[in-house]
């Protein structure tokens, strides 16, 4: 967590963690993280900031990237290798 604070410059109240392990063939569908303002209240507010840190290599073919459409950019899983952004 204090790492995620000082790269961030966010105390940990204001994001989450989440572990994810995919089996073949699952997959999350195209989404943004922002929740509209009713659903915001009910989940404790929004999501400042995401971190992902792969624990895995997962070859292109595979599948596996993070995408973000609107930036036209696309980020491959490296073992220990993160990504970080504000939403």
């Amino acid at each position: 967590f204090r790492r995620i604070e000082y790269l961030s410059g966010f105390h940990r109240k204001h994001f989450e963690i989440a572990v994810v392990c995919y089996l073949p063939g699952e997959f999350y569908k195209e989404h943004t993280d922002f929740l509209e303002p009713s659903e915001a209240l009910l989940n404790g507010g929004q999501r400042l900031i995401t971190f992902f840190l792969w624990l895995n290599d997962v070859h292109e073919e595979d599948g596996g990237a993070t995408s973000f459409p609107t930036l036209n950019k696309h980020f491959q899983p490296e073992k220990g290798s993160g990504l970080f952004w504000r939403n």
